[in-house]
């Protein structure tokens, strides 16, 4: 895939679209991900960005180098930051996402996203499957990736998730 395939890609991953991505490179990553948000924000869509602190650095700093105001984005609504450790435990039960706790506290973090019809359009960035999975827990990694693609589907938005290659 050449460098403009993979940013068409993520420019327009489709109404209720499922990117995965496969790293090893801390930069490509962080630019991939600020591609994906900063491409939704210019078409006036909100993100939803599920990090953990070093990467939400990594990724705020290149939204910052490309024009981008953070602060002004989260006042306006069009962007909603979630820590990916803190938000993880809410909703997992006996070492495994439970469906039940995780599917109302996505789409209420949409509902809120959409801030009551401002941006209909929403995409969805978020390392939590990885998290998991770097931890040795695959059955809930996998678990939890497919909780994700119900979501998009039922409520239309686009996922983007990240995996590190090697742990």
């Amino acid at each position: 895939m050449n460098n403009s395939d993979w940013k068409h890609l993520l420019a327009n991953p489709g109404p209720d679209g499922h990117i995965v991505q496969l790293y090893q490179d801390a930069d490509f990553y962080g630019e991939a991900i600020s591609h994906f948000a900063a491409e939704g924000f210019i078409r006036g869509e909100s993100i939803i960005l599920v990090a953990t602190e070093p990467n939400w650095q990594n990724i705020s700093a290149r939204l910052k180098s490309k024009g981008f105001d953070i602060p002004q984005l989260f006042q306006r609504g069009q962007l909603t930051l979630l820590d990916a450790t803190e938000t993880l435990p809410r909703f997992m039960s006996g070492g495994i996402p439970d469906g039940k706790i995780f599917k109302p506290l996505a789409q209420d973090t949409i509902k809120k996203a959409r801030r009551g019809g401002q941006f209909p359009r929403v995409r969805w960035w978020g390392e939590m499957v990885n998290v998991l999975y770097v931890d040795g827990n695959g059955k809930a990694s996998h678990r939890l990736e497919e909780y994700f693609d119900q979501v998009a589907h039922e409520e239309t938005i686009s996922i983007f998730c990240s995996f590190l290659m090697d742990k």
